[in-house]
């Protein structure tokens, strides 16, 4: 849960934000439709090519996107999570062959997201050697995540936007 309750402490969580983001990404701007920070895109003959990023305190989730004549794709998704020195580490991560990548929507994006977390967590307590929770709860817990990063995000672009109340409580 976020409660920041003072201006002074908004100013605090953007500060902190813009010190994270170009370790992930070089520049961003926040897009209120997408609901995430983006990168400039660069154009080919075929799509112009972009990342979107959501974040929490726990995660980041990158999409690598393309918007085509038609439809924008979802190439990749990267979640990304602390070293414990404020560093970002690669937990998880998957690319979709080229031409094979999904069509990028909302649901989408959070399922891909979802099944990333949820065998990453499944993996660290096997390699840690310690019983992993059910599958059901490990996805929750991973859905919860995800979820949360959204929430999150769209509270930070509110808040980079100036249009945000003083206090932001989830």
């Amino acid at each position: 849960m976020i409660c920041i309750p003072e201006k002074r402490e908004n100013e605090m969580v953007l500060a902190s934000v813009k010190a994270a983001l170009p370790t992930l990404m070089s520049q961003y701007t926040y897009d209120e439709f997408n609901r995430m920070f983006e990168t400039p895109s660069y154009v080919t003959d075929r799509a112009a090519y972009y990342q979107g990023a959501r974040i929490s305190d726990k995660i980041a989730i990158v999409f690598n996107l393309a918007h085509g004549y038609y439809y924008t794709f979802l190439n990749g998704v990267r979640i990304y999570g602390s070293d414990g020195h404020g560093k970002a580490k690669l937990l998880a991560e998957k690319i979709f062959p080229m031409y094979e990548g999904a069509y990028w929507c909302e649901r989408v994006g959070r399922e891909v997201s979802e099944h990333l977390l949820c065998d990453y967590i499944q993996n660290q307590c096997a390699v840690l050697g310690i019983p992993c929770p059910s599958l059901r709860q490990v996805q929750e817990a991973a859905s919860a995540m995800v979820g949360e990063t959204l929430l999150v995000t769209e509270r930070i672009g509110k808040l980079a936007a100036g249009s945000a109340p003083a206090a932001i409580c989830g």
